[in-house]
């Protein structure tokens, strides 16, 4: 299949993902989340084997790469308190980032709710003073 066309397929399972995001929000938990970092690592992985990489192995694996994407930005977007200083400007592949390694850095907390878990990571990350 032609590269342009696994990208247009992969920008709508995207699309669809992020759309189920709001039916998905309410009862996840943190073994949730850290399994669609997993499956959003391999689908960076997929990619870059650029012509070795099925539809389907890149396509799953990107729509969890979505949910998690939409899902922390969601949060963050939220107010909570105590609100975290996140610096003006910030890249949110940043924020990404941060939640991905407080999900692999305590993994005794995954079956907390996934909301407190992206709150306890970015609020560590980015404390006010």
């Amino acid at each position: 299949m032609e590269r342009p066309k696994i990208k247009w397929r992969l920008m709508v399972l995207c699309f669809v993902a992020t759309l189920l995001i709001t039916a998905l929000a309410m009862a996840k938990t943190g073994n949730w989340l850290k399994e669609c970092t997993d499956k959003g690592e391999q689908a960076f992985a997929a990619m870059d084997k650029g012509k070795e990489a099925s539809t389907s192995e890149v396509g799953e694996a990107a729509v969890f790469a979505a949910i998690f994407f939409g899902y922390v930005e969601g949060v963050t977007d939220q107010g909570w308190s105590p609100a975290p200083c996140i610096p003006e400007g910030l890249d949110r592949r940043q924020i990404f980032e941060v939640v991905r390694k407080y999900l692999k850095d305590h993994p005794e907390e995954l079956d907390s709710r996934a909301t407190t878990l992206i709150q306890k990571a970015v609020n560590a990350a980015w404390p006010c003073k």
